[in-house]
């Protein structure tokens, strides 16, 4: 089972593309993103901004492991116990 990661929040100084969407800082005001703690970690050593502990005020999508395949199939969970 995935362990879920911690959300910091993160402040962009530098364009960034996360999970096919461009973020970038504005003229005016701050743009703060919610993410994964380890995410947020490679992009302030990539220099595209600073973890902060302000309020987030934009949210990212998280990709989804969704790949139809289980509505078809049922999932891997689904399965256990049967054919015993």
């Amino acid at each position: 089972m995935a362990t879920v990661a911690k959300k910091v929040s993160f402040e962009l100084t530098r364009g960034v593309r996360l999970n096919g969407k461009g973020y970038f800082p504005k003229a005016k005001g701050k743009v703060i993103l919610s993410l994964a703690e380890p995410l947020a970690k490679e992009l302030a050593a990539a220099s595209k901004g600073k973890i902060v502990t302000a309020k987030a005020n934009t949210e990212v999508t998280e990709p989804v492991d969704d790949d139809g395949l289980d509505a078809a199939f049922g999932s891997e969970t689904d399965s256990e116990g049967e054919g015993e």
